[in-house]
This record gives C-alpha cells, structure tokens and sequence, in this order.
C-alpha cells in the first residue's frame, strides 16, 4: 500500500502500528472536537467534558458502520439492509449526541446556559462537527477496502498469466521434443537407404547428421538462434537428404538478402522442409521437385517451401465378371499433400511463439504443395523456454 494511503485508520502495516494509528488519529479528532466545540473565551472544563462525552459515540458510530454494516451488508449487496440500518445507526447516534449535550447542561452547568459551550444549542453545528469525522472514516476505509481489492485482483492476474505461460511453457516444450524424433526418423533412413548401397557418401552423411544432432540437442534448447545458424542447419539438412536422390537438382535451396543480425526460434522451419521432400520427392524420386526460398528484406522474414505432387494413379480396368475377385475393403489413400502432424505442430508454434507476427499461407493444389510464411523479425518469440542448462 502507498505510504501516502496508510491512513491511521487502515490495517495496514501491522497490528501494532493499526492500534497506534487509531490511537494517533482520534487524539487529532479530541483536539479538532476540542476546538471546534469550544468556548472562545473561559474555562474550558465544561467543553472538554462535553468533548470526552461525544467522542466514545463518534468512535462507535464509525466504527459500527465501517466494522459491522459495510462488510455484512454494503459488500454483499443487501442494500436495503443497509440503508435501514445505517437509518437506525442515525437516528441512535444523533439520540447519544443531544443526550450528551443536555446531561452536560442538567449536571455539570447546572442548568446555566453562560457554563454551557454554545455548540451544545447548535444542533447543526454539532450534526456537522460529529458526521464530518464519521464520514470521513467510513471514506477512508471505502478507499482502503477498493485499494485492497484492486491488488487481490492485480495478484490473482498475475497467478493466471503465470500459469498460463508455464503452461505454454510446457506445451512448446512438448512441441519440440515431438520435432525429434520425426527428424532422427527421416535421417536415419537416409543412412540406411546409403548403406545398403554401400555408398562412400555414408561417412560423410554420418558427420553431418552428427552436426545436426547437435545443432537439435543443443541449440534447439535455446529461446532464440541466429537466423544465419538456422539457415546453416536447414542446408546441412537438404544436402543430407540430396544423397538419397539421383539428381539433386531436384531439390533446391536458396536464400535472398542478407542473414546476420536477426534471431529466429529453432527448429522453427525445419518441419516445412521434411514435409515438402517428404511429399515432393520420397513419393516421386524420379519426377519430383522440391524448392526452398528463404528471403529477408529488413524485418520482414519471407519462407516458401513448394514442392511437387504426384499424380494420382489410373484407375485400374474392371476384371470380367467369371474372374472377379471377392469384395475388398478399400484401402484408405494415402495423403498426397499433404499436412500431417508436422504442420500441425508448427502451427501451434507459430501461434505459440509468434501470435501477432506471423502469417502462414497453404496452398494444396492439384499438382503442387505451397507454403508460404511471413515473420517479423523485430518481434521477440512470446513464451519462449528459457535455456536452463
């Protein structure tokens, strides 16, 4: 709480320091009670026992209303309740005064009105001099209850958004451990395909996916990559996967602008590139494409991942009807795209890690895959797992 809010009459800093507080401000209202109900001239005995009477009905009356009618009735919203109440607290309280100020007068003046103190005969000014503190209690601790209200509020926000984000923190973390084992799939079939021909490029595919390997393990854990590291891993990545095929050319990379100076999340782009060779060229070694265009222009990251389809298969003649075969369930076709769980994941990501920096496009036509993501790059990844190793 503000230290210009802790007004003597709130409960915070402590018990002690409250009841020092109250303390402290009804001795400053005895002394305004003192002079504003006392005598400009004389003895001033007869005001200050007319003072020390009042004050126990100002301190009840602010403290009945604050500690007993505000909590059980204002706060759950029994309105009616309340301002009946608060009527009867009134009428009671204003009972007390003016029972205060004609038992001064019998006992103590002795029925002399030149012993009284002159507010006694003024009931305004003793209405006003008596509510104007009440009133001024009951604000303060309206003002100390909406204060401590607004901070359970900012305090159960902040829990949620934390849970919320570890959360997330989570999710991406399940994300990219489902990345692993997709691409340790798609890898070691590149080696095996390489070994079972007896290739002299297996060492070097070894060495290669041994970097990669790395790049996964490690750099993979990090919030965020230079984009030049996440361009380096995406070409050892296509010049693996070149040695599978018998031309090459089939499957291009290339990059336009310059790369230094801007981060990426990792691992980010790789789940584009398998889908395109898988679906472009494993499904269509000998007449498949696949190209990959990665451009910079400022801030502004364009990524396209094409990559061909092939063609569907001639439906097969119907046998004669002496040589038919038993009914066949159909076999379920194969998705020719196509977006698998791959997508899938880097959607989540995307959304994840980029929710209002990034736009994704997917084209699925008829002879050809397209994918198409724009990235601001001035945008840091929302959520992004700290490296804690």
């Amino acid at each position: 709480m503000p230290a210009w809010l802790r007004l003597p009459w709130t409960t915070a800093g402590g018990r002690w320091r409250r009841w020092l507080g109250h303390g402290l401000f009804w001795v400053v209202v005895f002394v305004f009670y003192t002079g504003y109900f006392g005598r400009a001239e004389g003895a001033l005995g007869p005001s200050l026992v007319f003072v020390s009477l009042l004050l126990p009905v100002t301190i009840g009356t602010a403290y009945f209303l604050t500690r007993v009618l505000i909590p059980r009735y204002l706060l759950r919203r029994r309105y009616g309740f309340f301002a009946l109440y608060v009527a009867y607290t009134l009428v009671v309280s204003v009972y007390l005064e003016l029972l205060v100020a004609t038992g001064i007068f019998t006992t103590i003046a002795g029925f002399r009105m030149g012993s009284m103190t002159p507010a006694a005969f003024d009931i305004l000014k003793l209405l006003a001099g008596m509510y104007l503190v009440v009133l001024l209690v009951v604000a303060a601790d309206l003002v100390e209850r909406w204060y401590q209200a607004q901070q359970a509020n900012v305090r159960l926000r902040q829990a949620r958004l934390e849970a919320e984000l570890k959360l997330k923190e989570a999710e991406l973390q399940l994300l990219k451990a489902q990345i692993h084992p997709h691409f340790l799939f798609n890898t070691l079939n590149n080696l095996y395909s390489l070994t079972l021909t007896r290739s002299e490029q297996a060492p070097d595919a070894v060495l290669r996916l041994a970097d990669l390997l790395d790049y996964l393990l490690y750099q993979g854990a990090k919030p965020v990559v230079p984009l030049a590291q996440e361009v380096a891993h995406l070409a050892s990545y296509l010049a693996l996967e070149r040695l599978r095929y018998a031309d090459p050319a089939a499957l291009r990379f290339r990059t336009e602008g310059p790369l230094e100076g801007a981060s990426i999340a990792p691992l980010l782009l790789l789940p584009f590139v398998e889908n395109s060779v898988k679906h472009g060229l494993s499904r269509d070694p000998a007449g498949g494409w696949v190209e990959i265009v990665l451009t910079r222009s400022g801030d502004r990251l364009t990524f396209r991942a094409s990559n061909s389809k092939p063609a569907a298969p001639a439906p097969a003649a119907p046998a004669p009807a002496a040589q038919a075969p038993a009914a066949q369930a159909p076999a379920a076709p194969a998705p020719a795209g196509g977006e698998g769980i791959g997508l899938a994941n880097v959607r989540r990501r995307l959304a994840l890690l980029y929710p209002e920096a990034h736009h994704l496009t997917i084209r699925d036509e008829p002879d050809r895959f397209d994918v198409v993501l724009f990235l601001n790059l001035i945008a840091q990844p929302a959520h992004a797992v700290p490296d804690r190793r």
